[in-house]
């Protein structure tokens, strides 16, 4: 969804990105109140997944701050893109990554090594 949201208001993503560290007070702490609402929503969401047995148990502070950073420089890199954006896209190779990394899949590996 913040994927989504940044992509049709380009505005407010370079107002994010690129102000994250203004001196202003009031844009320092808006945009302070949004990453941790990303954080917030990221580490919940990691909560329910290790309950569920869904996400392994982990340090879930840690993995939402590198969660939303991976998709603040991923949103950043791509922002400007005149080709436009394919947020599917974007959310399945982000998703893919955070779930296995830069490993090839099982099955890759065995044909790998034939």
């Amino acid at each position: 969804k913040v994927a989504a949201l940044l992509v049709e208001n380009k505005k407010l993503g370079h107002i994010i990105v690129r102000e994250a560290n203004n001196h202003d007070p009031e844009i320092s702490g808006l945009i302070k109140d949004f990453y941790e609402y990303a954080r917030g929503r990221t580490e919940a969401a990691l909560k329910l997944g290790i309950a569920i047995g869904a996400v392994r148990p982990l340090d879930t502070r840690i993995a939402a701050a590198a969660i939303v950073g991976m998709l603040e420089a991923v949103v950043y890199d791509l922002m400007d893109n005149e080709d436009g954006l394919d947020v599917e896209h974007v959310i399945s190779e982000l998703t893919e990554f955070q779930n296995r990394g830069i490993r090839p899949a099982p099955a890759d590996m065995r044909d790998a090594k034939s």
